[in-house]
């Protein structure tokens, strides 16, 4: 990214750096900009309090910052690969040492002059599902813009700590933000004013998990058995690249017998296509493995209320018992096992 377009960004990352928010800030003081071309909202959220992780993200949408607050205010119950699930933009302050050789050319931003204290500035782009990239040639305008308009709204935090919070007493119950939103004047100038805008998360689309009638005809009349499988929807941790694809992570689909402890079968998913279209495949994708055998099993079990919100309508219509357990211990051995194996 390092053209002419990506200079005023880096001088940004400077300026952010040298204030040192996150030496009184914390990652739950929210507050979001508006790009007022896509309307876009970028949700701002500064990290680094712990004097180890130095970064501002920029959680892009709603549902992002629905995710963010998942991990913050319940991360035992909340996946950890929900990060990488998020869409957001992403500047963190890197060690040098840390860098990858493949990652090399990062290094040069310490020869245009900056003053990070040797730390380089890296800009990432994340999309669920999806390995992190740097930000494409819109990506560093909207980012420009969002970076700006933070370093705004933290200069005047810093000076008055009611700054993010609304007058009105009742607003602090509700989910009210401080937006900063653009007008254009007319003459291709924009004028940036301060807003309280309440976000409703009930308003987050789920996605729509409805089974295909046919598979579910085809099952209906299946012999049933004792059988009791458990259930497991994973992402698996090395990314994959193919031809000119951007790099993604592979969601598998597993299903266990848990008296044989046996693999059932599986399905490979893929997030390129759209995050949400690959976890509306899923009531399918568990259907065709259960068709692949002889017998109807009498229950499923999984641990993820995710999962387990996803088999609702199929396993209704079969029907077969679905129960949510807390720990799935055959299915965990086996996913442990494998990823050891391919670790060595």
């Amino acid at each position: 990214m390092e053209n002419p377009q990506s200079q005023k960004l880096l001088a940004l990352a400077q300026e952010f750096y040298q204030m040192k928010p996150w030496t009184w800030m914390f990652e739950s003081d929210i507050f979001g900009i508006e790009d007022s071309q896509t309307k876009l909202r970028g949700y701002a959220s500064v990290m680094g309090s712990l004097g180890e992780h130095i970064s501002i993200t920029f959680y892009l949408g709603i549902e992002a910052l629905n995710n963010f607050w998942k991990l913050s205010d319940d991360p035992e119950n909340t996946p950890p690969e929900t990060t990488l699930e998020t869409a957001q933009l992403m500047l963190s302050f890197e060690d040098p040492e840390l860098i990858e050789e493949k990652d090399d050319f990062l290094l040069s931003r310490l020869d245009t002059g900056i003053n990070t204290e040797g730390r380089i500035p890296v800009f990432l782009r994340y999309s669920p599902g999806m390995f992190p990239i740097e930000p494409s040639e819109d990506e560093t305008r909207i980012f420009t813009i969002f970076l700006e308009q933070a370093i705004e709204v933290i200069r005047r935090f810093e000076k008055n700590r009611e700054l993010l919070f609304p007058d009105d007493p009742s607003d602090l119950l509700a989910d009210v933000y401080l937006i900063r939103e653009a007008k254009d004047t007319g003459d291709g100038h924009l004028v940036w004013s301060d807003q309280f805008r309440t976000l409703n998360f009930d308003t987050i689309p789920a996605p729509s998990c409805v089974p295909d009638p046919l598979l579910v005809s085809q099952l209906t009349y299946r012999v049933r058995s004792m059988r009791v499988y458990e259930a497991t929807l994973m992402m698996f941790p090395a990314p994959i690249k193919e031809d000119d694809q951007p790099p993604y992570f592979p969601y598998l689909m597993l299903l266990v017998d848990k008296k044989k402890d046996l693999i059932v079968g599986y399905e490979m998913l893929q997030p390129t296509l759209g995050f949400h279209a690959m976890l509306e495949s899923v009531p399918n994708k568990f259907l065709s493995i259960i068709n692949q055998q002889s017998h109807l099993p009498k229950e499923i079990h999984c641990s993820s209320q995710r999962l387990y919100e996803m088999l609702v309508s199929a396993c209704k219509q079969l029907p077969i018992k679905l129960v949510r357990k807390k720990v799935l211990r055959q299915s965990q051995n086996i996913i442990d096992n494998y990823l050891t194996n391919i670790g060595e």
